[in-house]
């Protein structure tokens, strides 16, 4: 398969909807059944409430559009708007009925209430109804240095088609999984599988290992790079293949950097629920596109033509009778960035 750039669009930082900044835009979501389209913004409730958006979009003619339409205010399992700092949103998956899947990073630093990483399932109106339950050895514990590393956990989250499979894993190795001094080796990553029990609850199946590309760049020709490589998403292109968002971000050049690659689902008896990466089933994957290439850049908007941090990936609407795939950023809420969204034809 290989992916062809429709347009790109463009939201800059000062974006308001109802008197509210938008931006922060970490996952995206397109349920075909619904026709509707959604992204998460992680902000803690520091800038507004916390929130989802859903977005009218125009993708049949060039340039493509988006514009947020509808804000919706995330509330706790009492109907109670979520607190400034207990929630990390990252990713999100909207279901046929109406629910929205979450899936939260983490962080271990905050004193007053450290948020862990989870999925969690809001209803329609934006109230938590549960929580997914994350094996132990994935639950991030400092003092024994265990589990998802802190502001690194859960952002990657897919749904299958039939939504009865639900992936998700963290942005980096697990810190049992692998030393961080290795920064020329792939960093092994864990994805969690759960399956959907019969009272619509989803219960833990097993992981597989997918490889985490060490930190390089073709355009930058230096080979002191100083940054950060992860995993910020995945989502089913069908019943077999999942597409993954690689991100990386060298600081010394202050450079993003963004690679699409495809891989098969294991199937359910090649997953473990326990045990190191090395015992874990390894997944293959297949580079689709790298989007750190000056000759893609130059196809983008004139002003626009670099990547900001793309963080959302789903697939959308058909175009032409082909599925397209988008590509959200999250700004930062900084003024030196912007809300970027890439659109793609998929070719089988």
């Amino acid at each position: 398969m290989h992916l062809e750039l429709v347009g790109d669009f463009n939201l800059n930082t000062e974006t308001k909807f109802q008197g509210v900044l938008v931006g922060g835009l970490s996952g995206i979501d397109y349920n075909s059944k619904l026709n509707r389209l959604v992204s998460i913004s992680d902000d803690r409730a520091q800038r507004g409430p916390a929130r989802l958006y859903e977005l009218d979009f125009q993708l049949t003619k060039t340039p493509v559009t988006f514009q947020v339409k509808k804000q919706i205010n995330l509330k706790d399992e009492k109907s109670k708007p979520i607190a400034m700092g207990h929630i990390d949103a990252e990713g999100i998956r909207l279901l046929n009925s109406g629910n929205y899947l979450i899936s939260t990073e983490g962080d271990s630093r905050q004193t007053l209430l450290p948020t862990e990483s989870n999925v969690l399932d809001f209803n329609p109106s934006g109230s938590l109804i549960r929580k997914f339950s994350i094996p132990i050895s994935v639950q991030h514990k400092a003092r024994i240095q265990t589990g998802t590393r802190n502001n690194r956990g859960f952002e990657a989250l897919a749904v299958s088609l039939d939504e009865k499979t639900v992936l998700v894993a963290s942005e980096s190795s697990l810190a049992q999984d692998f030393n961080e001094d290795q920064k020329k080796a792939p960093q092994p990553c864990r994805v969690l599988v759960y399956q959907k029990s019969k009272n619509s609850s989803y219960t833990y199946q097993g992981s597989f290992v997918y490889k985490i590309d060490r930190l390089y760049s073709d355009s930058l020709k230096s080979s002191k790079l100083k940054g950060e490589q992860g995993l910020v998403e995945l989502t089913f292109l069908n019943s077999e293949t999942v597409l993954a968002l690689e991100r990386g971000y060298i600081k010394n050049h202050n450079h993003q950097i963004n690679r699409i690659y495809s891989f098969k689902l294991p199937n359910p008896e090649q997953l473990k629920k326990e045990g190191s990466t090395k015992t874990l089933k390894k997944i293959k994957k297949t580079l689709i596109l790298d989007l750190d290439q000056p000759s893609f850049l130059k196809r983008l908007s004139a002003g626009f033509q670099s990547i900001d941090n793309l963080e959302g990936m789903t697939v959308g609407p058909k175009r032409n009778g082909k599925k397209t795939l988008i590509l959200a950023s999250d700004n930062n809420f900084s003024e030196s960035q912007r809300t970027q969204f890439l659109v793609f034809t998929i070719h089988p």
